[in-house]
């Protein structure tokens, strides 16, 4: 269905629904729903409404303060579920599980049969054998209550989805098809790829006005991964004007936009915004902002971008939104407040250290005296000619190829046919160009997996050289490869690493042992030699190369899953793009957390909480002395150590003939297992960082985040939680208390004992 209902659809649609829950016209079966349920919300009590406006505030972005709200209705209603699962939702999103945990662990011990409690119970804890027990106990108790029924069938989506959506068919039904059970059993139909029998549930919710914009994004999904485009994009266009502030919603918007919706389509999203400026406003918050930008240049409205990036007080702390903006100011000819952009977002500690090999660079660009203009002065508004032509060039040597070229055309609208400036504008034009080309090379394998070795890759490199240039940039640099582990290309050397350097670009290409070729490129900020470390001694020199802008991404980072910093071979690697996203992080738990009169501090913690961190991430966050305007430059410090122990790793078992015994003892220890062996690389990593940096309480929460789920299978979740394991021990064999010493209870444990036991760990590493 993809139109409001009307009579003519009156048959199929029944006879579809009928097909979906045939059997719920039965007796009830052992373990099932009863034939009517209650409990299930809506809007027939001034308690009903309040809660259904805080849902709606929340969903907006906007619910800030909808507990407190929640807590007035339940203080005259304590027993009103919609409101009590709303309240977890949100303390759980501000960092108060472990408040809700210690909640739901008394209520149940007050009421150990309750339903409620037990419900309410399983919500919140975080083991699934827990949930499981406490679901399908309250289920037996209250067979007639929707609530128990759709915590077990959700938990259940995973590891049983016919049970799952045997529960949610017969909920549907004995629900009456309320909104709230037909949008979790649609989207679980079209998890397992049943499209009709999920669109049928979707269908029911066309009359319900609060729910059409859910049921027009799941129709727009199922179209999509049916590659029924023309359906998905009528769907897509009813959400968004009912959703505009749903992430799935701007996903798809997204979606669209990447892969090539035409001119007029691009269009009618800008237009389906316009309408409303409640709409536009309600898109562009948060992360909506990056998926308006590509639409609103698309439409060509700069200006309305430059509002709404204003508005959202965009700084560098969101670099690629940022990035965006620095270039519309060029755009629009506005010089000057391009500069006064630049030196605020660029981290003149790094770039002005004297250890940094690109110094030079940089200064020349930040201390250049297009700084010492006033623009507003009259008979200053205007460009000198040489000047222009040397900012553009400052831009091109710090490798902002795009500000160069945005400057170049603006100095050539004020002095055509300048000489220097059209040489200059159509050189950066030319390695943009080339560097497009290598990212493209390199995506198309990523898409197909390809499996060409570097030297093919190479070759390839050289015929796209060849296109570009008219010659040959890329020579034959020196390769490195590792038995079992891969190849990589020199960084350093070479007739490509000399043409990069030239941009001061940064690439880096590579290929794991039978994977596919990857790359990283980006522009640097510093390159400098690693100095001595008598914790992390490294045999041979090493250098650390800073970068940010990141245009070409690897594999991983293409496909979902991305890096702050990488080791290779003699040096390592790190995106200050992704250090100022890790600090906002940060900087936004404290923020929340005062929102909250920092009522997190003087939280209560379960008392019996085994390895589940909880709230602590947020506990040290509160508890680190380094201020908000520092905390760039901690996270930096952190990624520093930890990939300084990759190297030290790398040189301890690498190359593998000249470490033999040590690289089979490592795949014996480890059952010859990849991931096993990555895993205890990490962990070995983040336990120097734990040793070296001073940063100490925020090291602890990083490995905190990670024991957030224990069953996630990537190697920083497995290192980090055996790290987080032996820390726990370590500490109680420290003379710590056992009931202190979990990881929930780390913001209690001096500073000094965290530091002494982790150094003896460091030490025990072979």
């Amino acid at each position: 269905m993809h139109g409001p209902y009307h009579p003519g659809m009156r048959f199929p649609f029944l006879a579809a629904l009928a097909l979906v829950g045939l059997w719920a016209c039965h007796a009830t079966p052992t373990g099932m729903p009863a034939a009517r349920v209650r409990d299930l919300p809506g809007n027939a009590t001034p308690a009903d409404q309040v809660v259904a406006a805080a849902r709606d505030q929340i969903e907006r972005g906007l619910g800030k303060d909808a507990w407190r709200q929640l807590d007035a209705v339940l203080a005259r209603d304590p027993h009103h579920m919609q409101a009590l699962r709303l309240r977890q939702d949100v303390l759980r999103e501000r960092g108060r599980r472990g408040r809700l945990q210690h909640e739901a662990d008394a209520a149940l011990r007050a009421r150990p049969e309750s339903s409620d409690a037990l419900y309410l119970h399983g919500r919140i804890v975080r083991d699934r054998s827990a949930k499981l027990q406490s679901f399908q106990r309250a289920s037996e108790l209250a067979p007639d209550s929707a609530w128990p029924w759709l915590g077990l069938a959700h938990t259940l989506r995973q590891s049983d989805p016919e049970r799952a959506e045997a529960i949610y068919t017969r909920l549907f039904h004995a629900s009456a098809a309320h909104p709230l059970v037909a949008i979790a059993y649609a989207a679980l139909l079209r998890e397992n790829r049943k499209s009709d029998a999920a669109l049928a549930v979707y269908g029911s919710l066309a009359k319900d006005s609060a729910s059409a914009g859910a049921a027009a994004l799941g129709r727009a999904q199922i179209a999509i991964a049916n590659d029924q485009r023309s359906k998905a994009w009528s769907a897509l266009l009813l959400a968004l004007r009912s959703r505009p502030y749903d992430p799935g919603v701007q996903a798809l918007v997204l979606g669209f936009l990447e892969a090539g919706c035409n001119d007029d389509q691009a269009a009618q999203l800008l237009d389906a915004l316009r309408e409303d400026p409640r709409r536009l406003q309600e898109f562009s918050a948060g992360d909506g902002l990056s998926v308006l930008s590509p639409l609103l240049l698309r439409g060509g409205q700069i200006q309305s971008l430059r509002t709404a990036l204003v508005a959202a007080k965009v700084d560098a702390r969101r670099p690629a939104m940022r990035r965006v903006q620095r270039r519309l100011e060029l755009m629009v000819g506005e010089v000057w407040s391009f500069l006064g952009m630049l030196q605020a977002d660029i981290p003149r500690e790094l770039v002005a250290a004297e250890p940094n090999r690109l110094r030079a660079r940089w200064l020349a660009l930040l201390d250049g005296p297009w700084f010492a203009i006033d623009p507003t002065a009259p008979q200053m508004r205007s460009w000198n000619r040489s000047l222009a032509a040397d900012l553009t060039a400052a831009l091109r040597d710090v490798g902002m190829l795009h500000e160069a070229e945005l400057l170049a055309e603006s100095a050539l609208h004020e002095f055509p046919g300048d000489a220097r400036c059209l040489a200059l504008r159509d050189e950066v034009r030319t390695e943009i160009a080339f560097e497009a080309g290598v990212r493209r090379l390199l995506y198309q394998g990523y898409q197909e997996r390809d499996g060409a070795d570097l030297t093919t890759v190479l070759q390839r490199l050289r015929e796209l050289s060849q296109r570009v240039f008219g010659r040959c940039v890329v020579g034959s640099p020196p390769l490195f490869s590792a038995p079992l582990v891969g190849e990589m290309a020199d960084p350093f050397a070479g007739p490509l690493a000399e043409h990069f350097d030239r941009y001061n670009k940064h690439f880096v290409l590579g290929r794991r042992a039978g994977g596919t070729a990857e790359g990283l490129l980006l522009a640097r900020l510093s390159l400098a030699e690693l100095p001595e470390s008598s914790d992390l001694a490294l045999p041979a020199r090493c250098f650390e190369v800073v970068g940010v802008d990141r245009d070409v991404k690897s594999l991983g980072g293409v496909l979902g899953g991305d890096l702050a910093g990488v080791a290779l071979l003699n040096h390592f690697l790190i995106d200050h793009d992704a250090v100022r996203e890790w600090a906002a992080s940060i900087a936004d738990r404290r923020r929340v957390a005062a929102e909250d009169d920092l009522a997190l501090a003087a939280d209560p913690l379960p008392a019996a909480p085994g390895m589940d961190p909880f709230d602590v991430a947020w506990r040290l966050a509160l508890l680190s002395p380094v201020q908000d305007t520092a905390l760039d430059a901690a996270v930096l410090d952190m990624i520093r150590h930890h990939e300084r122990q990759h190297l030290v790793d790398s040189f301890y078992y690498l190359p593998v003939e000249s470490n033999l015994w040590r690289s089979l003892g490592l795949l014996f220890e480890f059952a010859f297992s990849p991931s096993a062996i990555e895993a205890e690389m990490e962990r070995r990593a983040e336990l120097a960082s734990l040793v070296v940096s001073p940063h100490t309480e925020l090291v602890l929460a990083h490995i905190a985040d990670f024991l957030q789920e224990p069953t996630a299978n990537s190697p920083h979740h497995q290192g980090f939680g055996t790290l987080g394991r032996e820390l726990t021990e370590a500490l109680v064999a420290a003379g710590v208390a056992a009931e202190t010493a979990v990881p929930s209870r780390w913001h209690l444990v001096p500073r000094a004992t965290v530091q002494k036991v982790a150094r003896q760990l460091l030490g025990q590493l072979p």
